[in-house]
Order: C-alpha cells, then sequence, then structure tokens
C-alpha cells in the first residue's frame, strides 16, 4: 500500500544519512589541509564513522579511524577475534550508541572487502565503561570549564588519555574527536549520572516558542499507513 511513497528510514541505515555526513571529513580536510589526521570517533551504528571512509573512498587521504564504543563494542570484538559477533543491545548511559548489531558496520566491512588486515590497517576500535565515561565528564568541566555529552565523552577518554588501555595506537598524527551532540539534550542523564546540573531552561523555552505539529493516531500498524496516504 505505500509503493507509491518516498519513504525511508531516518536513522543512518539510510544511505541519504551518510550522504551528508560525507561533508564533515571533506571541510577537516579542508580546514586542516594536513595528511596525517586521525578521526576518533564515538560510534554506535557506525554511520558517522562510513561517511568518514566514504570520504576516503573519495580520495581523501585519510589513513586512521578509532571508533569508540561503550559496552555495544561489536568493533572491538572484531578486532580482538576477526569474527563479527553482533548480540543483544546493553543499554547504556549513551544511549544513541546502544546498537548491538550495527547496520552500518556491515558496509565497514564491505568497504575492506572483508579483509580482516587491510580493516586493522586502517580501524582502531576501544571500550570505554559508563565508569570513564562519567570520570571523562567530570574531568573535561573541572580542567577546561566545557561539558561534554556522554557519547562525546567517550570518544574523549579514548582520544586523550594517554596512558595505559586507553592509549590509541600508533603515531600521534593530528587528532579530530567527532563530537556528538550538545551536553544540554542529555541534561537529565548527566545529572543523574555525574552530578553536574545542566541548565537547560533557555534551550527549552526557545523550543517551546514554536507552534507544536502533532497528529494523534491509534497505536496500530493500519492507522499508520491511513495517515501517510493521506498526506
Amino acid at each position: 500500500a505505500l509503493a507509491g511513497l518516498n519513504l525511508t528510514s531516518a536513522n543512518s541505515i539510510s544511505i541519504g544519512r551518510l550522504l551528508p555526513q560525507i561533508i564533515y571529513y571533506v571541510y577537516t580536510y579542508a580546514v586542516l589541509g594536513r595528511d596525517d589526521i586521525q578521526f576518533i570517533i564515538p560510534s554506535g551504528n557506525f554511520g558517522n564513522l562510513t561517511g568518514g571512509l566514504f570520504a576516503r573512498a573519495m580520495g581523501l587521504p585519510f589513513n586512521s579511524f578509532v571508533a569508540a564504543t561503550n559496552a555495544n563494542d561489536a568493533a572491538v570484538r572484531y578486532l580482538e577475534s576477526g569474527f563479527y559477533q553482533p548480540r543483544e543491545t546493553i543499554p547504556t548511559l549513551a544511549n544513541a550508541m546502544d546498537v548491538g548489531d550495527p547496520s552500518n558496520f556491515v558496509r565497514v566491512l564491505e568497504y575492506f572487502g572483508h579483509d580482516y588486515e587491510a580493516f586493522r590497517e586502517v580501524m582502531q576500535a576501544y571500550r570505554v565503561s559508563e565508569a570513564q565515561a562519567v570520570a571523562t565528564i567530570k574531568a573535561v568541566q573541572a580542567q577546561h570549564g566545557y561539558l561534554l555529552d556522554p557519547h562525546t565523552a567517550i570518544g574523549w577518554a579514548v582520544g586523550e588519555a594517554g596512558s595505559g588501555k586507553w592509549k590509541v595506537e600508533g603515531e600521534k598524527g593530528t587528532r579530530v574527536l567527532v563530537a556528538t551532540a550538545a551536553a544540554v539534550k542529555f541534561a537529565g542523564e548527566i545529572a543523574a549520572a555525574s552530578g553536574i546540573a545542566v541548565d537547560d531552561s533557555a534551550e527549552i523555552a526557545k523550543l517551546q516558542s514554536h507552534p507544536q505539529r502533532k497528529t494523534t493516531i491509534a497505536n496500530e500498524y493500519a492507522a499508520l499507513v491511513d495517515l501517510l496516504l493521506q498526506q
């Protein structure tokens, strides 16, 4: 019934989501103009990282991508074993990265021709515990006066902590952390986990000034189909 409609998923399983993400990497190269960039990317469904690999395939000289993951660590386990082993999603503070079977990881494997050694030449992956992420949020706030969201904190923990198991291997190069979101988006989660209050009143007030557009339908697939066909 919906075959005639141009519908797609809003998440990064859709190629339409990945195409604009390529621009992040093109812009970074245009600004920095360096061939030694190492991207550190908080990774859940691996859409952003896949966009970076697409930019590389288009000719940009990127040879180091680091996937920073939470407990949903498919890339880490692939590097450890050579086998892709999806599993049930584990809920965490960085909930946008809670993907046990990332749809774009198959695209990443296809990019490398399912060649484990080719993958290892370009890719690294590290997992960060929830405790480490919270500690990073606190430390960066104290040292730099900047409040990280939980996802970016995971990338920061991988990229900046320079010793022990958090150390990123290989040549340091020019590290670029791909930040994920504004902390205000996760105000409640940050406050509960770290005790740091996030003043989101101005942002919420700004949103509340916009007109609301919503439609209420029954919790049934048929009702959704009817609504879409009416548009």
